[in-house]
């Protein structure tokens, strides 16, 4: 590839393709935003909604949840009658 469109040790896009990208994210995030306003949408949804992907990694960070000892009978008699 190009070296103006792609780094090829990590696959990342470099020069004016990343530009384009991230002028393409940015306008898509505005748009959207104002849609969400002139369909009258709750803001704090928004703000709600809008965090989401950062407390689902906050949560991927804490480690896993120890599952909870009734889960482990029910899944060893569903795969018996399956």
């Amino acid at each position: 590839m190009n070296e103006t469109t792609a780094n090829e040790a990590t696959g990342a896009v470099t020069g004016g393709c990343r530009t384009l990208l991230r002028l393409e994210g940015l306008t898509l995030f505005l748009g959207m935003t104002m849609l969400y306003a002139v369909w009258g949408g709750s803001w704090w949804v928004y703000a709600v909604l809008f965090l989401v992907p950062d407390l689902s990694f906050a949560a991927y960070l804490a480690g896993p949840a120890p599952a909870p000892s009734s889960t482990m009978p029910r899944t060893a008699t569903w795969r018996r009658w399956c």
